[in-house]
């Protein structure tokens, strides 16, 4: 939901995924704050280093809590997407998760319940779907152009 301040994005997990979020937020128009939070003070230095406009806090309950963001990017290890996607969700945020949403399929059903319910969006990242390279490889297999593949 964007509001009259721009969108405040909060970006949960700070590993592998978070700083490549923090900067493409960073670089959209609209996006007036980008909030990182990580329990690794180490990563939330780095980013701070890395990316000065970003506030930082080591507890994603206090993004949530306090409603700083209007939407959240779920960038954790996996066994934790579906208690944070919740409790996002529960509190009227809109969820970018990234892949694996759950490590059950029980728990997805019940996020998108719950999305549906609360009238929030919930999305999971599919970082390479609309990637050009992977696409041009899908044709070249469809196409049968590679021979047979044992592996990709």
């Amino acid at each position: 939901m964007k509001n009259d301040r721009g969108l405040h994005v909060g970006i949960i997990g700070c590993g592998y995924w978070g700083p490549n979020y923090v900067r493409n937020f960073l670089e959209m128009d609209g996006v007036a704050k980008v909030i990182c939070c990580d329990r690794d003070g180490r990563q939330l230095e780095k980013i701070a280093r890395r990316f000065p406009r970003v506030v930082t806090c080591g507890d994603y309950r206090n993004l949530i809590e306090t409603h700083a963001a209007d939407c959240v990017v779920v960038a954790t290890p996996a066994e934790s997407h579906f208690a944070i996607a919740q409790i996002c969700l529960e509190n009227d945020i809109d969820v970018l998760v990234e892949k694996p949403m759950t490590l059950q399929a029980e728990e997805a059903e019940v996020l998108c319940g719950l999305a549906a319910r609360k009238k929030r969006i919930l999305m999971v990242a599919h970082t390479f779907l609309f990637n050009s390279g992977v696409s041009k490889i899908h044709e070249l297999i469809r196409n049968g152009q590679l021979g047979r593949l044992y592996y990709l």
